[in-house]
């Protein structure tokens, strides 16, 4: 259905069915475009633009009908429309960009939490993608600017 995370197999070729379908309890919305895999905690992030908007965190392998471990949601989190997100494993940090915003939450973080952090993204209309590059302990954002640019 339009709620479900699918899984493949990673060398997987031409038309292949999924090897797991994820099914929520609660309704992710046909929105849910941001999937993000924690390989050390083994757990899988799920955005969720619907409604209010939220970050679902359920177990590496579930498969099926399955509840979230945790959600990140309300308003206080201002996760209206969340796009990508990223982990900081060594500082414990999830960070999701939302409307041109970085927003910055407590990695175990539930329910209606407001973020620790958040900063703007300037320059640009349209913040998308996010990525942790470790070493020099940066952001990277990426986004379109005003002027049609993609931002880096």
């Amino acid at each position: 259905g339009d709620d479900d995370v699918l899984a493949f197999p990673r060398l997987a070729s031409g038309n292949v069915a999924p090897s797991r379908v994820l099914t929520s309890s609660v309704a992710l919305g046909i929105n849910s475009r941001a999937v993000m895999v924690d390989p050390v905690h083994r757990e899988l992030y799920v955005t969720n633009e619907a409604a209010a908007g939220a970050v679902h965190v359920f177990a590496l392998g579930a498969a099926g009908v399955t509840a979230p471990l945790r959600t990140l949601s309300g308003a206080a989190t201002l996760l209206n429309t969340p796009e990508s997100m990223a982990l900081d494993l060594t500082h414990d940090e999830l960070f999701v960009v939302v409307a041109g915003n970085v927003l910055t939450f407590p990695r175990t973080q539930s329910g209606n939490a407001a973020p620790t952090r958040s900063f703007s993204v300037t320059n640009s209309v349209a913040a998308a993608g996010i990525a942790l590059d470790a070493v020099p302990d940066e952001l990277v954002v990426s986004g379109q600017s005003t002027s049609g640019h993609v931002l880096v």
